[in-house]
């Protein structure tokens, strides 16, 4: 849907091979699906000459109106103005077709990277503002730094100074660490330990009971 073969030099072609290029830009022989497009580029010798483009050009269009089989040939299956019409031709298509998709990205886009900026907060545009939010973060900081230290891994600020956290910022929160973890199973093992020996006791007679049993 995006390429044109263009068959140049056709002012070389072998008298009596005209009809099989003839019938290969009427897209008959090989087709393909925008055709094909024949051109005749200035030579060698109009190169040396300096002829130039615009006479490049006129002598092309001579050529082509003036040739006995070239001339059969619909004008805008040659020349390079037309090429050059067809090819922005078809370049505009092929925009039309992707505009809407393009515009479709780029719009999730700028949501998503809103989104992102939403989560950021507000500016911080003045070197004041920068100071104290980053006064804010060291304290942060070493708030948690002490928690960590003490095994305490809530990870949050005190409740009289705690902010309301979001449901995103909740599930990602990592409220434990293996200190932490750790003294929860503790406290569980201790209390079934506890337990158990309760039913131990309980079990026994006034003989068995031994110094160090727990009594209810």
């Amino acid at each position: 849907t995006r390429t044109i073969a263009v068959v140049t030099k056709v002012d070389l072609v072998d008298a009596g091979a005209e009809l099989a290029v003839h019938e290969l830009l009427l897209n008959k022989k090989k087709r393909m699906h925008l055709g094909y497009h024949a051109v005749k580029c200035r030579s060698q010798l109009e190169l040396t000459k300096g002829t130039s483009i615009d006479k490049g050009v006129a002598n092309e269009l001579a050529f082509f109106g003036q040739h006995e089989y070239w001339r059969k040939l619909s004008p805008h299956l040659w020349g390079v103005p037309r090429l050059s019409e067809r090819l922005v031709s078809i370049l505009q298509d092929n925009i039309r077709r992707s505009l809407p998709k393009v515009i479709t990205e780029i719009s999730t886009r700028m949501a998503e990277t809103q989104k992102e900026l939403l989560r950021l907060g507000t500016p911080l545009e003045s070197q004041g503002a920068q100071r104290q939010q980053f006064g804010k973060w060291a304290e942060q900081y070493l708030r948690l730094m002490e928690a960590a230290m003490g095994g305490q891994y809530e990870l949050l600020p005190p409740p009289n100074k705690r902010r309301r956290l979001s449901d995103e910022e909740k599930t990602s929160e990592p409220n434990a660490r293996l200190r932490a973890a750790l003294r929860v199973e503790e406290e569980v093992f201790r209390k079934a330990i506890t337990k158990a020996k309760r039913q131990i006791v309980n079990t026994k007679t006034q003989e068995e009971v031994e110094v160090g049993d727990a009594v209810q």
